[in-house]
């Protein structure tokens, strides 16, 4: 229900858009590099999520195209990886090394977004270049937190994100500079530049109190820190540009 929501949000606003005026729409997309920022009391080797995107957009195209409202519907992806080496670790309960290979686990948040905004053109002393500012909303369709999780032992899990805490609703702001390219009056394509910082938690995981050994030093452990994450996403894309143009006669 909360993806038809913002299917219908963004359908609205393409109508008020749209009526009467000449208006711009297209399709665009490309590659992710996702992050997260943590504050707790653990830490985490945080890498780069390597992924894809894609979105439908539209906007209005005045006289004067300097200033336009833009809205966005897409599917994003948030989240972040962890790569480690290959190493040597202890089985406490038998006091035995053993070789662990190298790997990567990504912890991924499939999202539907929606952004409105402006977009300001001329900038860097060009017509075709620009900014925009927007707004944005989403929701987490589903991640692979599960599939992390699965095979861990309780206490182990615990120190792994969990689907159980994800927030479903997240907003933040987009902050987007791009090139336009006319192939011609009616047609074009661009490549943008998107930052999306989350101003709400994707993850909150409240101290958890445990009496045990932490798997990972083998000490003895009362309480597992609080997890909170924030999504901070850089999106490099491409897109094409269609121009519907009204014209008044008498």
């Amino acid at each position: 229900m909360k993806i038809k929501a913002l299917i219908i949000v963004f359908i609205l606003i393409s109508l008020q858009i749209s009526f009467a005026q000449s208006y711009a729409f297209g399709v665009k997309g490309g590659l992710t590099a996702a992050n997260q920022r943590f504050n707790s009391g653990g830490s985490y080797d945080n890498g780069l999520l390597f992924k894809y995107h894609g979105a439908l957009y539209i906007e209005n195209a005045p006289d004067d195209p300097t200033s336009v409202l833009f809205a966005q519907v897409g599917y994003h992806t948030r989240g972040h990886a962890r790569r480690y080496r290959r190493g040597v670790s202890v089985n406490y309960q038998t006091n035995q090394l053993f070789e662990v290979p190298a790997f990567t686990e990504q912890f991924v948040f499939n999202n539907a977004a929606l952004i409105v905004g402006v977009k300001r053109r001329g900038v860097l002393n060009s017509d075709r270049a620009y900014y925009a500012v927007g707004l944005r909303g989403e929701y987490t369709v589903k991640t692979n937190l599960a599939d992390n999780t699965g095979n861990l032992p309780l206490l182990y899990s615990l120190y792994y994100p969990s689907k159980d805490f994800v927030k479903k609703i997240n907003y933040g702001l987009t902050l987007s500079g791009g090139y336009e390219f006319p192939f011609s009056e009616l047609f074009g394509g661009f490549v943008e530049l998107n930052i999306h910082p989350d101003v709400s938690r994707q993850y909150y995981q409240p101290p958890i109190t445990v009496n045990s050994v932490n798997p990972f030093t083998g000490e003895q452990i009362g309480t597992i820190p609080e997890q909170s994450i924030r999504n901070l996403t850089i999106e490099v894309t491409l897109g094409l540009r269609f121009l519907r143009k009204i014209i008044y006669t008498d």
